[in-house]
């Protein structure tokens, strides 16, 4: 089980080829979901590729979906899901565990087959939990790829972990999410992020609130900087979720 207290648990910390192989190749179990992960291309550089391994927002995520009368799992009930920079796809997994009728699964097409590999893996989610696991492309630069995702789900919640970095990212992901919830004002937002960069999460909450008009309330926190937030657009947030009628989301 990754060690949620290990603020240096990413790629960047990994020197030691023994110690590379055994964090990005070495499958973990997460609350009975298996989840793969792949190597980045080089073992001698610090340029690695983070959406191929298991971060603690991710794995947060997941603990907070899958607590025990948990009011996440509560929310996503039903609903339909979407997961922003999917990365290994343990978040929306995890809200396919706790009740998801249908999930989509998103991110660049490079990361689609290891994506696609632990839907395969946690294929007991359509079998028994009767939930319809997607995998799809979602670029965020590319003109008019939202709108080809919305012709596919209009989701009820968007889940993202660590979707930002750098300061320079937040524009593109309020870009991203602006369009989902103007599509589809009812929509929830559960966000996990540790703040790897106190300036860039700083940007995208103020992004969040100014141009996508979200109001973010913290459900819990984690590690030693992490934060689980939930967002609703105030004056829509106690009505429906794209279009389905709903009690007041549990928070």
């Amino acid at each position: 089980k990754l060690d949620m207290a290990d603020d240096e648990s990413g790629p960047m910390a990994r020197k030691d080829p023994t110690e590379f192989e055994r964090r990005f190749r070495v499958p973990f179990e997460v609350h009975g979901l298996l989840i793969h992960q792949e190597p980045a291309q080089r073992l001698d550089s610090d340029n690695l590729d983070t959406g191929c391994t298991l971060w603690p927002a991710a794995h947060a995520a997941a603990d907070a979906l899958m607590e025990k009368g948990s009011a996440l799992a509560a929310l996503v009930s039903g609903r339909a899901v979407l997961e922003l920079g999917a990365g290994t796809g343990l978040a929306g997994l995890a809200c396919a565990a706790a009740g998801a009728s249908h999930v989509v699964l998103t991110d660049l097409s490079h990361r689609l087959p290891l994506l696609q590999r632990n839907v395969t893996a946690n294929r007991w989610l359509s079998m028994f939990g009767a939930c319809n696991l997607e995998v799809r492309e979602l670029d965020w630069g590319r003109e008019g790829a939202v709108d080809a995702l919305l012709a596919v789900l209009a989701p009820d919640v968007v889940v993202g972990a660590d979707l930002v970095h750098e300061v320079e990212h937040a524009p593109s992901v309020a870009r991203v999410l602006s369009s989902f919830f103007n599509a589809c004002p009812t929509a929830t937002f559960v966000w996990a992020q540790e703040a790897h960069n106190a300036m860039a999460v700083a940007a995208l909450r103020k992004l969040l609130s100014q141009e996508v008009g979200l109001t973010l309330r913290s459900h819990c926190t984690f590690g030693q900087r992490g934060l689980v937030s939930i967002g609703t657009r105030e004056k829509h947030g106690s009505e429906v979720l794209c279009g389905k009628r709903t009690r007041e989301p549990p928070l």
